[in-house]
């Protein structure tokens, strides 16, 4: 297993340091056959995180002899295996739908004085990524980000009286769901420093904008 996605998995319930060495073991523990590996998981992770694994759908018992051990007879649930083969893919192709968005977008941002050129391929895998991770997508999809940018703040250069800030606080005050944004890849996440490459949630300007505003966006999804 090559990649594993720990922010899904933390979302789920599972703590990677110690059930990941357990649910890998009994992912291969088809017929018993890792019976000592996984009873040396369990030792290592404890009961106490076999017995959430099990209570969480992760893992089931096989019925067998008197005698057969637990780690003997745990395996993985059909919710298990499922939970774990979307935990070690890296994420899905964009599709036409992930397509259909980022040009919708881009169509917006480009008419924008403040307009920063897009890398459409990264916008579609930035789309289809937040879709898998936070399984928000279709209609309320494009009505989270129809509200985002339509809360966006738009500096206007050709009044010199006000600089940016007094420009955008006097927005803030008007609505204060008021987000800054130039760059459609920054929509869905942006990166603390030029080198970080992997995806994070918790650096996702629109998920903030959702967490922020659930009440106001909820209430768009009901009337569509």
């Amino acid at each position: 297993m090559s990649y594993f996605n720990y922010e899904m998995a933390e979302k789920r319930g599972i703590i990677h340091t110690l059930d990941l060495p357990l649910l890998q073991s009994i992912s291969q523990n088809t017929k018993g056959s890792c019976e000592q590996y996984v009873d040396e998981a369990i030792d290592n992770a404890g009961e106490d995180r076999l017995a959430h694994l099990e209570e969480i759908g992760m893992i089931k018992y096989v019925k067998s002899s008197p005698r057969g051990t637990k780690a003997s007879r745990v395996r993985l649930s059909n919710k298990g295996v499922k939970i774990m083969a979307s935990l070690t893919k890296r994420g899905p192709a964009p599709d036409e739908e992930d397509e259909v968005l980022a040009n919708w977008m881009h169509g917006i941002y480009s008419r924008r004085s403040n307009y920063v050129k897009a890398n459409m391929a990264e916008v579609k895998r930035l789309i289809a990524w937040f879709k898998d991770t936070t399984t928000i997508d279709g209609k309320k999809l494009a009505m989270l980000l129809k509200c985002f940018m339509e809360d966006t703040f738009l500096f206007d250069d050709t009044d010199t009286s006000k600089t940016f800030w007094d420009q955008f606080n006097e927005y803030k005050r008007q609505n204060p769901r008021a987000v800054i944004s130039n760059k459609i890849e920054n929509v869905f996440w942006k990166p603390p420093g030029i080198f970080a490459k992997k995806y994070n949630l918790n650096e996702s300007p629109l998920w903030e904008y959702y967490e922020t505003n659930q009440g106001h966006i909820h209430k768009k999804w009901s009337s569509m």
